[in-house]
């Protein structure tokens, strides 16, 4: 008989966030995937953010669960674990 796999771990780059409720890892007591979410986006000078477009799509989806890097350009980028 078949068994039913799962995901070990998840790495995206500029993706989309493709549920609702967010996608979240059952095996684990926090629901945190092994991983990291990034994608690029900078800290614009009179405030707000730039980001990358693949993020801005309008589903307002919230992103699974997991670690998440924001990179930045021509400064330290931001990283954030997956309860920020």
């Amino acid at each position: 008989a078949a068994s039913v796999g799962y995901v070990d771990s998840l790495y995206t780059y500029g993706s989309p966030a493709v549920a609702d409720p967010p996608l979240q890892d059952s095996r684990t007591p926090d629901g945190c995937f092994k991983g990291l979410r990034a994608y690029c986006e900078n800290d614009l000078s009179g405030g707000g953010k730039q980001a990358d477009a693949r993020v801005l799509n309008q589903n307002y989806y919230p992103h699974p669960k997991m670690n998440v890097l924001s990179l930045q350009w021509d400064k330290d980028s931001h990283l954030g674990g997956c309860k920020d």
